[in-house]
């Protein structure tokens, strides 16, 4: 999946928690998606996340942004996903973008398609 990057942001770390038993953290980057998916639960999300940025020899302050599946899904693992980037948004001071639905093939398309709206708090849907 590589296009044109479209987004202000060059680099955006993107949460997918919403699946009961996958979790899923892509890294965009100049429009190219890489894609760490693994058959574990939310919990694991902070070791996928590590193990994606260091792969791509990247750190945290090298994102421009955080993004995050906002659902429906898991109701547990949403709530996780969220957390996850809200925090790290705030601790980082990065912008928070929230994809809708549960869909990471989806929220990536869209992601890449359009100019992502960036809010402050991302919020769960169920």
């Amino acid at each position: 999946m590589t296009k044109p990057a479209t987004s202000p942001f060059q680099t955006i770390l993107v949460f997918d928690t919403t699946l009961r038993d996958q979790t899923t953290v892509a890294l965009v980057r100049q429009g190219k998606v890489k894609i760490l998916a693994a058959p574990v639960r939310a919990q694991d999300l902070q070791r996928l996340t590590t193990e994606l940025l260091t792969s791509q020899k990247l750190t945290i302050d090298q994102i421009d942004a955080v993004a995050v599946l906002n659902g429906p899904g898991s109701y547990t693992g949403v709530r996780i996903g969220i957390a996850a980037a809200n925090t790290l948004g705030w601790l980082a001071h990065k912008p928070i973008i929230e994809l809708n639905g549960d869909n990471i093939d989806q929220a990536l398309k869209s992601l890449l398609d359009h100019h992502p709206k960036t809010t402050r708090q991302a919020e769960a849907r169920y």
